[in-house]
């Protein structure tokens, strides 16, 4: 029915993205997503005004939080594959708002590694800086608490390496010195030595 519409589809989903009822809006990421006849680049900008949307919208009803929270997620897993780099303060917003809800225990460690997957397809310095201080505090804990979760700390790294950007070393070369495993310490040690050239 929406290709039934006349005008140009791309401006037709934007409208409902940006005055829409948050429900529609979930309806018309949804959309985007599984649509196989619009073009990649309207597919990237309706995600991306998704994101932002959901990062900016008027504090909605209690009933709407799960939906808007849906909408974050996807926009988030969807976007990753673009390497928007343009939308990395609000992947940042997100990642940071992940990162407080995963230490509260009121999120799972799945939606912080899709969010650092994000950030690692960013490209960018403020996206790298993210990554490093992400790893300084695990570390801080890993320190403290003998405890960490692999699955996180390994992605991390790995986007660390994507990233490619040298605010990672000092952070990667002290997670070699704590009580990691040997996996993660040697991933660490690599990120490190090909970042510093060797």
């Amino acid at each position: 029915a929406l290709f039934q519409m006349e005008g140009d589809m791309k401006d037709h989903l934007l409208r409902i993205i940006e005055k829409g009822k948050l429900v529609n809006k979930y309806e018309v990421l949804k959309f985007t997503v599984r649509e196989e006849k619009l073009p990649k680049e309207s597919k990237e900008i309706l995600i991306k005004q998704s994101l932002r949307m959901a990062y900016f919208v008027d504090t909605p009803a209690v009933n709407e939080l799960e939906v808007l929270m849906k909408i974050r997620y996807l926009a988030i897993r969807e976007i990753t594959p673009y390497k928007a780099g343009d939308v990395t303060s609000v992947v940042i917003k997100h990642f940071e708002r992940m990162k407080f809800e995963y230490d509260k225990g009121r999120e799972t460690n799945s939606h912080v590694i899709e969010a650092l997957n994000c950030l690692g397809s960013m490209g960018t310095h403020e996206a790298a800086v993210t990554c490093a201080q992400y790893l300084e505090y695990i570390n801080l804990i890993t320190e403290k608490k003998k405890v960490f979760d692999e699955q996180i700390v390994l992605t991390l790294i790995n986007n660390l390496e994507i990233l490619d950007n040298k605010v990672a070393i000092d952070p990667l070369q002290y997670t070699v010195f704590l009580d990691y495993n040997d996996k993660i310490k040697k991933a660490a040690q690599e990120v490190a030595d090909k970042l510093m050239g060797f």
